[in-house]
């Protein structure tokens, strides 16, 4: 770059100033002319990549068709596959990795446990006086709600 070693009037970084502006024009001409436009180019080779997606996409879906779920080697992989993507086998504890099974399960156990609880709040005792002060249905009422459904029971109801 001879832009660089032409002389330039001033003092200190008044010319450094110069300088580096004269030599930013020069390598945006030299960008322009020898590298190219490499913002362009990353779009197409993008572009290129989703098109070659896709194209995989389109032929895992013709053999998902072609071999569907009808218990197929084809089927039973891609079930493997998915388990495997979807298993959480080792995770980071710190600096380390821990891939122990039974120190992999423990903290999701424990996460879960604490977030939901161990026992279910849903099995708990009913609170008859609580009963008591709503309305009950009488006995007529209740072998009503046990009896089979019909046709004719469905059309009085319309």
């Amino acid at each position: 770059m001879d832009s660089w070693n032409k002389p330039v009037a001033g003092i200190g970084l008044e010319r450094l100033a110069q300088k580096m502006f004269r030599l930013k024009h020069e390598l945006k001409i030299f960008s322009r002319n020898n590298v190219g436009d490499v913002a362009m180019e990353y779009k197409e080779v993008m572009i290129a990549k989703d098109r070659y997606t896709q194209l995989l996409r389109q032929q895992s879906k013709i053999k998902w068709i072609k071999f569907n779920d009808k218990n197929s080697r084809y089927f039973h992989m891609a079930m493997r596959k998915t388990r495997m993507e979807n298993r959480i086998t080792t995770f980071m504890k710190g600096d380390t990795i821990v891939d122990n099974f039974k120190e992999v399960v423990k903290p999701f156990v424990n996460h879960f446990e604490t977030f939901l609880g161990i026992k279910s709040n849903a099995s708990g005792s009913i609170d008859v006086n609580c009963i008591k002060q709503g309305k009950c249905l009488n006995l007529e009422q209740q072998v009503n709600l046990i009896r089979p459904f019909n046709k004719g029971r469905q059309e009085s109801f319309v």
